[in-house]
């Protein structure tokens, strides 16, 4: 089903192309102006370069998210392996600093996996639009996710404060609060990152499509 929702539009996408190539030759072949011709190569050429830009795009961007994927899944696993086994054998607030980290990634592992295995398989080539739309879908999503990082460590900063007057599971509340503050600086740094190099990629084949 993946692959049949993009290759339709693909296809007409593909079979447009070749209709405007057709009518292109056939303006070569009945031209005798060497002005014509030499118009029509340069159509031909910058055809190739705009295709080609497409799926190097496409292919960076795939990259990107593999990469990012496997960051994300690999800081979650590591978390829940340490978190949980330290939570397991410590006291106090370390204790409670591991519970959470833990706890926390099981919520990011169950994120990065099916967005791993999506960013793996093979790729279907979309529209150029579509495409660079996709792009700009991502990057906000980006910058949303960036908000709940800052609300993340600012709810750790408060727990921690809590924890410091409270007389009731304080340990509890600053470990909680020191781990919010961990992961939600982690995340931070992550969405920034991924955001950057997203964009970048989409402004380095933006000069072919007006946005």
């Amino acid at each position: 089903m993946y692959e049949w929702r993009f290759a339709i539009p693909n296809y007409i996408h593909n079979s447009r192309k070749s209709i405007v190539m057709f009518n292109l030759l056939t303006i070569y072949a009945v031209s005798g102006s060497i002005t014509m011709r030499i118009i029509f190569l340069l159509l031909l050429l910058s055809g190739t370069v705009y295709g080609q830009d497409t799926l190097r795009f496409q292919e960076q961007q795939r990259a990107i998210n593999q990469k990012g994927m496997a960051v994300l899944g690999s800081w979650a696993i590591g978390n829940m392996a340490v978190g949980f086994a330290g939570a397991s054998r410590q006291q106090g607030v370390a204790g409670y600093r591991s519970q959470m980290n833990g706890i926390f990634n099981v919520v990011n592992l169950g994120l990065a996996l099916p967005a791993f295995i999506k960013a793996t398989r093979p790729l279907v080539l979309k529209p150029q639009t579509q495409a660079i739309n996709s792009n700009i879908h991502l990057e906000k999503v980006l910058l949303f996710n960036a908000g709940f990082d800052f609300a993340y460590i600012a709810t750790g900063f408060y727990l921690q404060e809590r924890g410091r007057n409270a007389t009731i599971n304080a340990n509890q509340l600053k470990g909680y609060g020191q781990s919010l503050i961990v992961q939600g600086a982690f995340l931070l740094a992550f969405d920034a990152t991924m955001h950057y190099v997203h964009t970048r990629n989409r402004k380095r084949v933006g000069n072919w499509h007006n946005l």
